[in-house]
């Protein structure tokens, strides 16, 4: 269930090293008329900034594609999720339940976060949280390396 905020952070640190290097590409200045140029032994600089940033952000594009099919499969997984027939209060609990997955594994929330949001005290939060995963079916997803 914690695949997604992985995928997520995963993204988040690949952005900021795009971000470094177009910088980088972007500091570096031309020779500029009665330099002397060197040409032999010297990389490009620029031309290899502007590849490992094209490679970059094909490499996004695939992890965020990666993370939208699984927040699809969590979210699918939430939805279907139901407690067994003959549960006192069963309609209310799947809610809350459901509610309580979708902020901690889709919008990153911590379960210290959501008392104040759902109205109950720590110890509910975490009892229902465990009766949640008890409840869910989760399958296999693939992992973002």
């Amino acid at each position: 269930m914690k695949q997604y905020q992985s995928a997520e952070k995963k993204i988040r640190r690949l952005q900021s090293y795009l971000e470094m290097i177009r910088a980088e590409a972007e500091s570096i200045t031309p020779p500029t008329d009665g330099d002397r140029v060197q040409t032999s032994g010297t990389s490009d600089r620029v031309g290899n900034g502007a590849v490992r940033s094209a490679d970059i952000e094909m490499e996004l594009r695939q992890m965020r594609a990666d993370a939208f099919h699984i927040k699809l499969v969590i979210i699918h997984t939430i939805e279907t999720m139901h407690l067994p027939e003959g549960t006192r209060d069963r309609s209310y609990k799947e809610q809350n339940y459901k509610d309580l997955l979708k902020y901690v594994y889709i919008d990153g929330m911590k379960l210290s976060d959501l008392p104040d949001i759902m109205y109950v005290d720590y110890r509910t939060i975490t009892r229902w949280h465990g009766h949640a995963l008890q409840a869910i079916t989760v399958p296999s997803c693939p992992t973002m390396s």
